[in-house]
């Protein structure tokens, strides 16, 4: 008896309290969870050019590299430099494999404005036609924010499908500011 009394209070509780909702219809606006959040898509370009090789060693078929050291300048939307060190993995035959980096973003300015900050973070990815000149490479990165950038998230998808065979990416993602700036 006391749980029937319970349930039903429950339900009594939930139906008065939602009397002054309007109801929620698919593709209506909502209100976001962090209504203060700012999520800012964005474009750059970043080149990556080997500063050190790494470990480089071969089991069957496979290509392995390890501690790959790349750098290079970015641009456009974000201005600084960008830091990854990259592990591949490569079938020979194919020219098909994966990798993964650490990424570091040191940015010097974001949408034109002074920024003293960096993103940290990782990235993975696949490659295909490696070695030549139709070499692609297309991945994710995801990394959080330091200094100016302190909260601040980054996430987007990189391919240097424009320019194949060259280390050019684009960069495409949002960024996330949870403080709304």
């Amino acid at each position: 008896m006391r749980l029937r009394f319970l349930v039903t209070a429950l339900v009594g509780v939930a139906f008065v309290g939602c009397q002054d909702q309007e109801p929620l219809s698919p593709g209506s606006p909502q209100q976001p969870v962090f209504s203060a959040a700012e999520a800012t898509p964005f474009v750059a370009n970043y080149a990556s050019v080997p500063i050190d090789p790494g470990e480089v060693y071969q089991t069957g078929g496979v290509l392995h590299i390890r501690g790959m050291v790349n750098q290079g300048p970015i641009w456009d939307y974000i201005t600084g430099t960008v830091t990854t060190v990259v592990d591949i993995d490569l079938v020979l035959a194919t020219g098909k494999g994966t990798l993964r980096a650490s990424v570091v973003i040191d940015v010097a300015q974001l949408d034109g404005q002074g920024v003293n900050g960096t993103w940290e973070g990782q990235a993975h990815g696949h490659i295909v036609h490696y070695p030549g000149p139709d070499a692609l490479s297309t991945g994710h990165i995801v990394a959080h924010g330091t200094g100016d950038l302190a909260g601040m998230k980054i996430w987007g998808d990189y391919t240097n499908e424009a320019n194949p065979g060259l280390p050019i990416y684009v960069l495409t993602g949002r960024i996330l500011d949870p403080h709304g700036n």
